[in-house]
């Protein structure tokens, strides 16, 4: 799923007091890593703490340039997508990472902060990663690297070692309904704390995918689980319902857990984790998206 940037902070507000308290001590880390479950406003966040670097106030010409990427004191990195929310490349490259060096090199006006924000860490090249970590072994001065991450499992340690780590977790369903005021209960109960799942359900092309889940996690036959499926092939809608389909498992292997059917909790768990690597494998790979739904529901049967 592409990125669903909000100017509004909801939530976080723990993360966002560490953060600041760090700035003000003057005890502010030079590389933050920034982790958490896909769509809960990582990226959102990391902006509320450069308008905080950078005294950014709303709807002025600073935040406009900071908003359309042209922010001088900020440079922002990640993998770019098609028009159908697919990576058009299989990762961020060591060439991209070399324009980082490039900017921190630059002379600043005022003697003001330098920012970085790699959305998406977990997609450095190898190269790419040592790169980088080069940079934050020695920082250049008065430099920040914002390192944002739904795998951190997937990071060198050698990179988190030299960064704060700082997680975020969903928002609650009170923040939820404070960001999205039309979202309902429905949706609430599938986006589980994420406003960007939350936002793509309010669509109406998928309003049916609560539905579709329910139906892929039944007992249904299998022809008719193809067949609901069938005009799914790639982008963004195969990567929503990916993210629907893992928490649909994850929370069956909880409820059977609770039930104390441990037996059945482990089967939904092993599903869960199997689901995830044909996902990382079809993401390293380059696979077909339809060839890994298919394999997706043969898992489910």
């Amino acid at each position: 799923m592409g990125s669903i940037y909000t100017q509004k902070l909801v939530g976080h507000d723990t993360a966002k007091y560490f953060f600041e308290s760090a700035f003000h001590r003057g005890k502010i880390s030079h590389a933050w890593l920034i982790s958490g479950s896909p769509g809960i406003g990582k990226e959102t966040f990391v902006f509320s703490c450069v308008r905080f670097i950078f005294k950014i106030v709303q709807n002025s010409p600073q935040e406009k340039r900071l908003l359309s990427g042209t922010h001088e004191g900020v440079i922002s990195l990640r993998r770019e997508e098609d028009e159908e929310g697919n990576p058009k490349k299989r990762d961020i490259s060591v060439e991209e990472v070399r324009r980082l060096k490039y900017f921190f090199q630059q002379t600043s006006s005022g003697n003001q902060w330098r920012v970085a924000i790699i959305d998406g860490v977990e997609n450095l090249s190898v190269s790419a990663s040592n790169a980088l970590l080069k940079l934050i072994e020695e920082p250049p001065p008065k430099s920040l690297f914002f390192l944002i991450t739904s795998r951190l499992g997937s990071i060198q340690d050698t990179i988190r070692s030299r960064c704060r780590l700082l997680k975020l977790y969903p928002l609650s369903n009170e923040n939820m309904t404070k960001l999205i005021p039309e979202v309902s209960e429905k949706i609430l109960k599938y986006a589980k704390g994420s406003p960007k799942v939350a936002y793509l359900l309010l669509r109406e092309k998928y309003r049916n995918f609560p539905s579709l889940v329910d139906l892929l996690l039944s007992d249904a036959p299998a022809y008719e689980k193809k067949e609901a499926v069938s005009h799914l092939k790639k982008g963004e809608a195969v990567t929503l319902l990916y993210s629907l389909l893992q928490e649909g498992i994850f929370s069956k292997s909880v409820e059977a857990a609770q039930d104390k059917n441990y037996l059945e909790s482990r089967t939904w768990s092993m599903k869960y984790f199997e689901m995830q690597k044909l996902i990382l494998d079809a993401e390293h790979l380059s696979l077909e998206k339809e060839q890994v739904l298919i394999e997706i529901l043969g898992l489910l049967q």
